[in-house]
C-alpha cells in the first residue's frame, strides 16, 4: 500500500476522533512533514530520502512520526495513538509539577 493513502487513513482516523490537524504549506519538499498535529507538537512525515534532513531539523521540541513503506495502516496508526498517549502524559506530569509548586 502507498505511503499517500495510509496517510488519507490517518486523515480519516483525525477526523473520526475530532483531532485537528493541518497539512504544512511546505508538505512534500525536503526536511518538511506532511501533516501537523499542532494540539499534541506531533509531525508527521512520509518516508523518503530525506527523512535523515527532517529529523534533525525536528526532534526537540516537536514529537515526529514517520510512515513507513513497510507499515500497515493498522500500525501506523497504533504508532499514532501511542505517540498521543505519550504526549498527553508529559503534559500532564507538567501540570502536576506546576500544580505541586
Amino acid at each position: 500500500m502507498k505511503n499517500e493513502t495510509k496517510l488519507k487513513k490517518v486523515k480519516e482516523f483525525l477526523d473520526k476522533n475530532n483531532i485537528k490537524y493541518s497539512v504544512s504549506k511546505n508538505a512534500g519538499k525536503d526536511g518538511h512533514s506532511d501533516l501537523i498535529l499542532p494540539a499534541f507538537r506531533i509531525y508527521i512525515k512520509l518516508q523518503g530520502e530525506d527523512d535523515a534532513l527532517f529529523y534533525k531539523k525536528h526532534h526537540i521540541g516537536v514529537h515526529p512520526v514517520f510512515i513507513r513503506y513497510e507499515e500497515t495502516p493498522k500500525f501506523v496508526i497504533e504508532k499514532l495513538q501511542n505517540t498521543i498517549i505519550k504526549v498527553m502524559q508529559k503534559k500532564q506530569e507538567a501540570f502536576e509539577k506546576r500544580k505541586n509548586k
